[in-house]
């Protein structure tokens, strides 16, 4: 009997230890681990994503910068052979059809002038435009056309532009040509100005 009672005893022991180990093995982790491992590990997924985000966004404005860039340098040049397509000595003339009737003649009173392959003479000109926010004329695309102010055909674009020609002291002789473009990326807007004299020699 006494026997009994020691191997009993002994196999009681072995299996609370065992019992006990067990459990201790497989304890999980505590709400305080688990919140310290969720934060390591947004950590080291916000650094990337926000790098990537940045690019992203740097990438969408310099496209959009370029694009403004070669509409704004589009409608100077519109503006630049117009004038000298005209034969009449007087600038004020040679510009008649880019400054008319009180247009295009300040920061109050914009156009637009492109190019249209449709027009008798290549040329579209929009008088006045809009003074926004966006301020100017919109563009709008065509396959065919490329950037043109038809929004029957076109799609809409988020570039608007504009210009005015600014009188100097010799305004026969001398102007001052303002271009501008200017487009929102979401709420921020962003605008692109080229500027140039003109005067009256026929170049």
């Amino acid at each position: 009997e006494i026997k009994y009672m020691e191997n009993f005893r002994s196999y009681f022991l072995n299996k609370f230890s065992l019992s006990r180990s067990v459990v201790k093995s497989t304890r999980g982790f505590t709400i305080i681990e688990t919140l310290v491992a969720i934060a390591v590990l947004m950590i080291a997924i916000a650094g990337p994503l926000v790098i990537a985000t940045k690019g992203l966004t740097s990438a969408l404005y310099a496209k959009d910068q370029m694009i403004a860039s070669f509409l704004a340098r589009e409608s100077m040049e519109v503006i630049r052979n117009k004038k000298a397509n005209n034969a009449s000595i007087d600038l004020s003339i040679r510009l008649s059809d880019l400054v008319a009737s009180g247009n295009c003649d300040s920061s109050a009173n914009i156009c637009d002038a492109g190019v249209n392959s449709s027009m008798p003479d290549g040329i579209d000109i929009m008088n006045p435009c809009g003074l926004g926010p966006p301020k100017g004329c919109r563009l709008y695309y065509d396959s065919t056309k490329g950037y043109t102010h038809d929004g029957s055909s076109g799609t809409p674009t988020r570039f608007y532009r504009y210009y005015y020609i600014e009188n100097t002291t010799r305004p026969n002789d001398e102007r001052t040509v303002h271009v501008f473009v200017e487009w929102n990326e979401g709420t921020i807007p962003y605008q692109i100005e080229m500027t140039n004299q003109i005067t009256n020699i026929r170049r």
